[in-house]
């Protein structure tokens, strides 16, 4: 009896490794929607005069990498690091790495986006290809929770408040200059998944009917004024901040 427990242990853990992604709920400060629901269905944010949701409802599949911290227990040290895999990491959640909040202003400005998404079984359908498209990869990623909530309160044209941690806000800033330098690569995760939305939306409503022009520049805008202001506030030393740093992908340990 003990050898057929631990065989049939052994077999859940080889089972757990080899699963692809980790499905997580999202989280970011600026949107707990809890159980809300839209009028139209799905989560906050809200769009449309029938209240379509945004926020594709269920777990969302993050992916199997991870961005946390490369040393937890050192309270100044921000270095994150990007795993390969989030096995055994606690404390994540599932960021949109282009906000939804940003996506909802963005549909907003554009009224025949709406009218196309609430008329007849096309708009239907075209609405949950794009839904699965902001809810998807390349646009999701596990984040520390902490750098996940400040990163949420930063691209929201806020700013931090006296409570965030001094390693959530310097976290949040290296998870934003991260983006940055990634997009400029073209490698995940980074900011310029924002022209693969864009393109979804053109793809859906045609030329120069999809959102205005020049989305990824707004969106690029926004990740810096975030990392600008943040380091304005508080004039965060350059000892602490990492202005170049960009996580290797490591494979964790086991």
């Amino acid at each position: 009896m003990p050898l057929l427990l631990l065989a049939l242990l052994l077999a859940l853990v080889a089972d757990t490794l080899a699963l692809p992604t980790r499905m997580l709920p999202e989280h970011s400060l600026e949107m707990r929607t809890g159980s809300k629901k839209c009028p139209g269905g799905n989560a906050p944010p809200c769009v449309c005069s029938t209240g379509l949701g945004l926020w594709l409802s269920g777990s969302l599949k993050c992916g199997a990498s991870a961005l946390t911290f490369q040393n937890p227990a050192d309270p100044t040290d921000a270095t994150l690091d990007l795993l390969s895999h989030n096995f055994g990491v606690t404390h994540l959640e599932c960021d949109h790495i282009v906000e939804l909040q940003f996506i909802a202003k963005e549909i907003t400005a554009v009224p025949g986006i709406c009218t196309h998404f609430q008329s007849g079984t096309q708009g239907k359908d075209d609405y949950k290809s794009f839904l699965n498209v902001i809810n998807n990869l390349p646009n999701l990623l596990l984040v520390d929770e902490n750098v996940n909530a400040a990163k949420g309160v930063l691209v929201g044209g806020k700013n931090l408040d006296t409570g965030t941690t001094q390693l959530a806000a310097l976290g949040s800033v290296n998870y934003l200059k991260l983006l940055d330098e990634n997009a400029a690569k073209n490698i995940y995760p980074g900011s310029h998944v924002a022209t693969t939305i864009d393109g979804e939306m053109t793809k859906i409503m045609g030329a120069g009917k999809g959102f205005k022009s020049g989305l990824q520049g707004r969106w690029d805008a926004i990740v810096q004024s975030g990392i600008t202001r943040q380091e304005e506030q508080h004039r965060l030393p350059n000892s602490l901040l990492l202005p170049h740093h960009n996580p290797q992908t490591r494979t964790q340990s086991q």
